[in-house]
């Protein structure tokens, strides 16, 4: 079985054959039915990216402090070095990253032009896995900020981050698949559920956390966050954050250090299949099984046992689609929701709310 990877890193290559990482045809994926005109232009494409792109990904390098030693003895203070990778989102040194790359570092250092400049944190959501830091620095170059509203399966894809600390590395693909909704986690550690990721085969790699995925005008499109891997490297399946989510979260973080939440007040899981719901036609949708008294979704007459399969006009298919269709709803919207209860579905209409700091 894979796992889902957060894709920070250690500071070193131990267990890494750094031989087999520097080896190998260059060209890789570009060959296969290629002709070579083709290859060429692709990799010119490749080349002219990286040129315009590569100076605004900086390296980022994280100490935590725990306490405990490297033998596991407590009460003793020991550290944690972790790597990963930033994009400058503003020339007066504001760089977006991570939450995870972050997490509770105790300090964090910024590589820019082979320079190691300390950085603070501005703030960080675990939730959406965004996070913003800060140089004192100025003129710095500024990534250019693309969008994934026309983004199509197929399209050059190329990331660049510092994958086992080697900063600035630049690799190819293609777009995968987009859209997809990725819970990890399990309910003892608290799950969190990334919605709306895109898929690519661009080759990523621990310490590629919070690096760029660009398209193929040289924009940033989306910010480097996990790896599906079987072995904790890349396997040809990674995801990104898209940057319209990542810039409105990193925005926010540096305007007011906080993030507000659209929330209903429901709990939930996957319908199975193999049950469905007491209408055998249902055979997917997202199953309450708690709502919060008082809530957005309590007052639109929502039930424990309802099987949600359409909210604001976004089919529902698991728990995972209705959690992107309820972070996809501004604060304050009405919306539709049609739900399975018995063997009729019934339509409810419901205002998003703001969650509460107790849910």
């Amino acid at each position: 079985m894979g796992t889902f990877i957060g894709i920070i890193g250690l500071g070193s290559i131990v267990g890494v054959d750094a031989g087999s990482l520097l080896s190998g045809n260059l060209l890789g994926p570009l060959q296969g039915n290629n002709s070579p005109s083709e290859r060429l232009i692709i990799q010119g494409s490749v080349i002219d990216i990286a040129k315009k792109t590569q100076p605004s990904v900086v390296g980022i390098q994280t100490h935590e402090s725990s306490r405990e030693n490297t033998h596991g003895s407590p009460g003793s203070a020991g550290e944690t070095e972790s790597v990963g990778s930033g994009v400058i989102i503003e020339s007066d040194g504001y760089i977006m990253t991570n939450s995870h790359v972050i997490g509770e570092s105790s300090s964090v250092i910024v590589t820019i032009d082979d320079e190691k400049v300390p950085a603070e944190v501005v703030g960080k959501d675990p939730e959406t896995d965004i996070a913003v830091i800060k140089v004192e620095k100025e003129g710095l170059p500024v990534a250019r900020l693309g969008s994934t509203k026309n983004l199509e399966v197929g399209e050059l894809a190329v990331a660049i981050g510092s994958p086992f600390g080697f900063q600035q590395s630049v690799t190819a693909g293609v777009i995968s698949a987009l859209n997809r909704n990725v819970t990890v986690g399990t309910e003892a550690d608290r799950p969190r559920t990334y919605t709306n990721l895109i898929q690519t085969d661009a080759a990523i790699n621990p310490g590629n956390s919070g690096g760029a995925l660009i398209n193929r005008r040289g924009e940033v499109i989306g910010i480097n966050t996990l790896i599906y891997s079987t072995n904790g490297v890349s396997q040809g399946i990674g995801f990104a954050i898209p940057v319209e989510e990542a810039a409105n979260i990193a925005k926010r973080l540096v305007e007011t250090g906080d993030v507000a939440y659209s929330y209903i007040g429901i709990e939930g899981r996957t319908l199975d299949p193999a049950v469905g719901g007491m209408d055998k036609t249902v055979k997917q949708g997202a199953t309450i099984m708690d709502i919060e008294p008082g809530s957005p979704a309590d007052r639109a007459g929502l039930r424990r046992g309802d099987v949600v399969v359409e909210f604001a006009d976004v089919q529902v298919m698991s728990m995972d689609d209705l959690v992107a269709a309820v972070r996809g709803s501004a604060i304050g919207r009405s919306v539709t929701a049609r739900a399975l209860r018995g063997d009729r579905v019934e339509t409810f209409r419901l205002r998003i709310g703001q969650r509460p700091d107790s849910f």
